[in-house]
């Protein structure tokens, strides 16, 4: 009982108000008590135990598991050890799972090396490593062989932007960084970009707004509304 001690004098002023709280943490098998959330880290980790760890300290868990080895036949532990590999892999995927993944046409994907520089490539915004928030991945043009084709990295600002301003496309400007410019044309008047993709054209005749409908391509929209204008002899 003599760690029980050290702790009190660690996160106490007086063993007199330790002894009088209850202990959060207490190890099953030496025995170990704490009292503040300042030591938590001398027990294991655990998710569904109160507090997030369990009621047995590091020391009693290396014990345990040398225990279990110590009585393991050898085909056990070579499965021990497989397992143990397996899920360090798994573990590595799950904390770059932000950095090597993607989405492409509302799925994940993802891979086995870092897809971010995380930098922007419009305003040159910078994001640390260690921060949760990631650049986001953002395709120019879709490809059905090779999902990080034509994919530009930007900030949450920047992505939210060109997805928000209507005929809205990216120009480069040299030096890998691009801009954002809005589609111009002589004829655009009475055509727009809706934001599933496709082009709606309308015509204004005598004071009404007439819908002419959507349309997969600006031509096609273009062709729909110089027939409508032929046939009112505008």
């Amino acid at each position: 009982m003599g760690n029980n001690t050290e702790i009190y004098e660690w996160n106490s002023d007086s063993q007199e108000t330790a002894t009088s709280l209850k202990p959060i943490r207490k190890c099953l098998d030496c025995g170990l008590e704490i009292y503040s959330e300042k030591d938590l880290k001398l027990f294991i980790k655990n998710g569904k135990h109160k507090y997030g760890y369990r009621n047995l300290c590091k020391k009693c868990h290396i014990l345990r598991v040398k225990k279990r080895f110590e009585n393991m036949t050898k085909e056990e532990k070579e499965k021990d050890k497989e397992y143990h590999r397996v899920w360090e892999k798994t573990n590595i995927k799950r904390r770059n799972s932000k950095k090597n993944r993607m989405y492409y046409k509302n799925k994940g994907i993802s891979f086995d090396f870092n897809l971010r520089t995380n930098v922007c490539c419009i305003c040159g915004k910078k994001y640390p490593k260690n921060l949760k928030r990631q650049t986001d991945l953002h395709h120019i043009k879709y490809l059905d062989d090779n999902p990080l084709g034509h994919t530009v990295e930007l900030c949450v600002g920047c992505h939210f932007k060109i997805h928000k301003t209507k005929n809205s496309q990216l120009v480069p400007i040299g030096g890998g960084k691009y801009k954002i410019q809005r589609q111009k044309s002589n004829d655009s008047t009475g055509i727009y970009k809706e934001k599933n993709g496709k082009w709606c054209a309308f015509l204004y005749n005598e004071g009404k707004h007439g819908y002419l409908g959507l349309f997969p391509t600006y031509g096609a929209a273009q062709n729909a509304r110089n027939n409508a204008i032929e046939k009112l002899n505008m």
